[in-house]
């Protein structure tokens, strides 16, 4: 049996095959572009999760020291012991912040070598923090605002700043194309399916046609055969 197909004669059997086979592959193929980007999506996430903690971790870490170096000026201005109270604690919540930025740093990344540098500067800015704390104690007020005086403290405070400010926009760029890839990758799962839907649709519909057709040649050789045999019993023996 012979269906008419695309203006061809082709073999039913192998026609209708190739018509589903071509329907199976197209699902195959739009289940496995929405597999993909389910996992990339997962992937991505995961990505600015770490982004986010990362970010979160460098604020914790600049907040701890900014409030360590706000209760040493405070104490030295003021000689009260209450004032060193944001300081207690200050120096391992910093720690474990950067700690967490070690963790979360991606292989090969430039967040290694940073934290290696913003480790050394927060020894240097605690110490001299600390320094300046027991001068004023032991009533060497004076040594203890040359000190402070020297800069350095506001230098190690300016590099930490400056190091803060550049993963913040590095992590911000991150985003932003991380958001950009995300839209990107949605965007052509959309088209894969839509091209496949249509491309579903158009087989089924040129099946269905082909289908009818076989039909309506079966109809016209039925009745052909039909009257045929009638045109013989009326034939005179």
């Amino acid at each position: 049996m012979t269906v008419k197909f695309l203006g061809q004669r082709l073999p039913a059997t192998l026609t209708y095959g190739a018509a589903l086979g071509t329907v199976l592959l197209l699902l195959i193929l739009a289940v496995g572009a929405a597999f993909w980007q389910t996992n990339y999506s997962i992937q991505l996430n995961h990505e600015l999760r770490e982004s986010a903690d990362r970010r979160s971790a460098y604020r914790i870490f600049m907040q701890r020291v900014t409030d360590a170096e706000t209760a040493q000026r405070g104490y030295l201005i003021t000689g009260r012991e209450e004032y060193l109270d944001p300081l207690n604690g200050a120096r391992e919540e910093a720690e474990a912040a950067l700690e967490r930025i070690e963790a979360l740093a991606p292989p090969g990344s430039d967040y290694g070598s940073e934290a290696v540098q913003v480790r050394e500067l927060m020894h240097a800015k605690f110490e001299e923090l600390q320094l300046t704390i027991d001068l004023s104690r032991d009533g060497r007020t004076n040594e203890a605002r040359q000190v402070v005086g020297s800069d350095a403290g506001r230098q190690v405070m300016g590099d930490l700043r400056a190091i803060f400010e550049r993963v913040e926009a590095r992590e911000n760029a991150f985003l932003a194309d991380g958001l950009r890839r995300d839209d990107a990758a949605a965007a052509r799962l959309q088209w894969v399916i839509l091209l496949a839907g249509l491309l579903i649709i158009g087989v089924g519909g040129l099946l269905i046609i082909a289908v009818r057709g076989a039909m309506a040649e079966m109809r016209t050789a039925r009745d052909a055969a039909i009257e045929g045999v009638l045109l013989l019993g009326d034939m005179p023996s």
